[in-house]
């Protein structure tokens, strides 16, 4: 059975950050996945191992922690112990990173198809001259053309 735990990672004694890692153990051997964070010994709570206040935004840093380690909890419960014996420590690792990579496209793939105001006006004008509904295109126009410049906000798809 694999066996998951946060972990600061202050093997490097030549560093004073170092990072936090999730360390996953499975037939004796261990590997590491990096949450993404680097810390001080002062900002890392031992006890409930979670980034304490200094550390800037730790209550954000400490809630994206909690979800990769939750996707990875996740895998390990839902998997039986029968398939993951199959399994090595090195394809585990593999799994859980493309399941917290997965977890994150979404948030990545919204921004990225957001359209200008200017462009989705102009596909509405589109959509009304086609439809043959010449005035409601015009008074659109005239208002996307009347704030050119100042429209460049972005909207969701």
């Amino acid at each position: 059975m694999a066996t998951l735990a946060l972990w600061l990672d202050n093997r490097n004694k030549n560093t004073k950050k170092f990072p936090v890692v999730l360390r996953i153990s499975h037939q004796q051997k261990t590997k590491y996945i990096s949450m993404g964070y680097k810390v001080s010994i002062e900002e890392w709570d031992i006890d409930n191992l979670k980034i304490q206040k200094p550390f800037p935004n730790s209550g954000r840093a400490n809630a994206v922690i909690g979800m990769k380690k939750a996707i990875a909890d996740k895998f390990v419960t839902e998997v039986d112990k029968a398939s993951l014996k199959k399994y090595n420590v090195n394809d585990i690792v593999l799994k859980i990173e493309s399941l917290m990579q997965e977890a994150q496209n979404p948030i990545t793939e919204r921004i990225e198809a957001r359209i200008s105001v200017s462009k989705f006006g102009a596909s509405i004008v589109e959509r009304m001259k086609k439809a043959k509904r010449e005035g409601y295109a015009i008074s659109i126009e005239s208002c996307l053309g009347g704030s050119a410049g100042h429209i460049d906000h972005r909207l969701p798809v």
